[in-house]
């Protein structure tokens, strides 16, 4: 990943230096893998939206634990430590601090994948 990707796509939302473990810097293993983060983050966020918006405790710390796990692989920590305080906080029986994170978590979402898309498609 290059700073200009980073730069473009509008800052901090990734750490494009994640990956690098698992590519050993080879960007088309990057894309292919952050094109597979961008489509199941997109699926999980929209499960968790439907676990919180109809009071599912189980799916909602379920899908927000997948959604932190895979956004830390990727470098996606702020999404992931909106996610991980929404898993804690469902396990912990919490639930009115899982709804009041829900906003923030698809804020930052809508960010991280937006600047994902810029990256593949500036990678294409």
């Amino acid at each position: 990943m290059t700073a200009d990707s980073e730069s473009a796509a509008g800052g901090a939302t990734v750490d494009w230096k994640a990956l690098e473990i698992y590519t050993g810097g080879d960007d088309s293993i990057a894309v292919e893998i952050y094109q597979q983060f961008v489509e199941s983050t997109l699926t999980d966020g929209a499960a968790l939206v439907t676990a919180v918006t109809s009071g599912s405790k189980e799916s909602a710390v379920h899908f927000s634990h997948r959604i932190k796990g895979a956004s830390r692989m990727t470098g996606c920590n702020a999404l992931a430590d909106i996610a991980e305080r929404m898993e804690h906080a469902g396990r912990d029986g919490q639930w009115e601090e899982v709804t009041d994170a829900m906003p923030e978590l698809q804020s930052r979402l809508d960010a991280t994948i937006a600047e994902l898309q810029a990256f593949l498609a500036k990678a294409a």
